[in-house]
């Protein structure tokens, strides 16, 4: 009975070795550490982690004196589970610890691969990205998979791309559905790896990233599927959907799904991820965004920590984008930044207070955290959250500064494709075209009318009403930039619209301001006014207080009445 026998092992470990006399022979100890072993497995089965952990430390103080060489398998056995639970629970120090252990004693190079696959995946954990890359591109090229010293460049990297699409065509779904397994234990193993990599690499070393997702793919086909294959076709559809192909995208991050019914669910959580962030540029993201806490309950019960934490601050930033009252985003934002404190993950911490300080900051408070400005990988996220605040503020100086900065570091080419690129290139978009029409200074037109051809090639690409409202925005901007009123006037009405029949009350908010600058600057103040009050009813409506009252405030200035305290 599996009940008594965790209550059994429970009372012995409370007693601990020191209870145990000298007479008590080293096979007893060996039993002990083999009971822990087995009831801990059990309960990480559960997704127990906590428990798993405490059974494991204590299966190890059980082991005799020269244990790896008298009881190996046990030890092995021991430290590699010990290490697992360690990651989920972000007891870097612990891991560390268990996993010198086991490079110093394992008897081979096979033998030390799932305590490196742990280890190499606490590095990312510890936002120590270069570190990561290094360890597990030293790996594969142990398993015998290299990777050029040198990037190669975008034209390459396209037609590669393309290849790759070529050979998938000649597959139908079923076809992959049914492919043959991998066979090969070492491929396998550098799949594990690979996916490690497709993460990293998007912050630290983007230009290997599409290397990683092809090399991914091209193993899957030529030598079978795996548990990560899955992982290999949804960032193969992140990566189509980059390219400009978002229809076949969304099929490549769907068969990613589905092939998690034939080789296993333990990759569920990161299919999940990418497959939602791909389904937001077809689906409406106000029940799309949902999916990643679909996402973090399948990760959780696998022990994947990484993107259960992944999904989690995209389940916050999604309703950020999706205009859900900035209350609910504020707690969403909070309970993400507890959990990934609580697991050290500073990768996604560190983003995520980023973006949650623009959050707060239209709502009228503040954040203070230990962690920003701790990453080198945030700049430019840093960068465009203070083009955010400085625009919705209206602070013209400030923003032209972040702005600078911004285009200045957005030189390095990203093959991730993420929703949140939406908001980026809408905010890089009529950030350019304002700082245009004070300065006119051309170059602001041009890296406005790219921004705006970046977000209508997504937009024309699924028709997704979710972009519709600040597409027509940045055309109107554009417009009114070239002093092309008549059409600009249109396409303001178009883009209030649009918010207010799919009901973002954010969009709608930023439209009618923007529309009642563009109405003051033709002499209309009446007219500017009736839409500044429709934008401070839906600020206050969406929880930006801060926002609502400065824009108060404003047209309180231009109508001649004392502003409110």
């Amino acid at each position: 009975d599996n009940n008594l026998l965790f209550v059994a092992v429970g009372q012995i470990n409370r007693g601990r070795p020191m209870a145990m006399t000298p007479a008590e022979d080293d096979s007893k100890r060996a039993l002990i550490a083999q009971m822990n072993l087995r009831i801990g497995r059990e309960s990480m089965a559960r997704s127990d982690f906590a428990s798993a952990y405490s059974f494991f430390d204590n299966g190890i103080s059980f082991l005799q004196k020269g244990h790896w060489k008298e009881n190996y398998n046990l030890s092995f056995e021991l430290f590699e589970a010990a290490a697992k639970c360690a990651l989920v629970l972000g007891d870097l120090a612990g891991l560390n610890i268990l996993s010198e252990q086991v490079l110093k004693f394992a008897r081979s190079f096979e033998d030390k691969l799932p305590v490196l696959y742990v280890s190499t995946c606490s590095l990312a954990c510890a936002n120590k990205l270069p570190e990561c890359i290094e360890q597990a591109c030293s790996v594969l090229a142990q398993l015998g998979e290299n990777f050029p010293s040198e990037c190669f460049p975008e034209d390459t990297i396209r037609t590669m791309v393309e290849q790759t699409r070529v050979i998938l065509d000649g597959f139908t779904e079923e076809d992959l559905l049914d492919h043959k397994q991998m066979r090969s234990r070492s491929k396998a193993t550098a799949m594990r790896f690979l996916a490690i990599l497709e993460t990293v690499t998007q912050y630290a070393k983007p230009d290997m990233q599409p290397i990683v997702t092809l090399k991914s793919v091209q193993f899957s086909i030529a030598f079978g599927m795996t548990p990560t294959s899955p992982v290999a076709f949804a960032y193969f559809g992140m990566l189509v959907a980059r390219l400009g192909y978002v229809r076949e995208g969304y099929r490549y991050v769907k068969l990613a799904k589905a092939l998690l019914d034939r080789v296993g669910s333990e990759r569920a959580g990161e299919v999940i991820f990418v497959g939602t962030q791909i389904r937001c540029f077809v689906e409406p993201i106000q029940a799309t965004y949902e999916l990643h806490m679909e996402g973090y309950k399948a990760s959780m019960a696998t022990g994947d920590i990484s993107n259960a934490l992944t999904n989690m601050i995209c389940y916050a930033v999604g309703s950020f984008e999706a205009g859900i009252d900035l209350q609910i985003v504020k707690e969403n934002c909070e309970k993400a930044c507890r959990v990934m404190e609580q697991h050290n993950h500073l990768t996604f911490l560190i983003a995520l207070v980023t973006v949650q300080r623009s959050i707060l900051g239209i709502m009228g408070e503040t954040v203070s955290s230990k962690w920003e400005s701790l990453s080198p990988y945030s700049s430019l996220l840093d960068y465009l959250n203070n083009m955010f605040l400085d625009f919705t503020f209206r602070n013209y100086e400030q923003l032209k500064m972040y702005a600078e900065k911004y285009f200045d570091c957005n030189h390095v080419k990203s093959w991730s494709l993420l929703y949140s690129h939406v908001t980026h290139e809408s905010i890089a978009g009529l950030a350019s075209f304002w700082i245009y029409r004070k300065s006119n200074d051309p170059i602001w037109l041009e890296r406005g009318a790219k921004a705006r051809k970046r977000y209508q090639n997504w937009y024309e690409a699924a028709l997704n009403i979710s972009l519709e409202s600040r597409f027509h925005l940045l055309e109107a901007e554009e417009l009114y930039a070239k002093k092309d009123i008549e059409s600009a006037k249109s396409l303001y009405e178009r883009a209030i619209s649009s918010a207010r029949k799919h009901r973002f009350v954010n969009d709608e908010a930023f439209a009618c301001e923007l529309t009642g600058y563009f109405i003051l600057e033709t002499d209309e103040k009446d007219a500017a006014i009736k839409y500044f009050m429709q934008a401070h009813e839906k600020f206050h409506e969406w929880g930006a207080v801060a926002k609502s009252m400065a824009l108060l405030d404003f047209v309180k200035q231009i109508d001649g009445t004392p502003p409110t305290d």
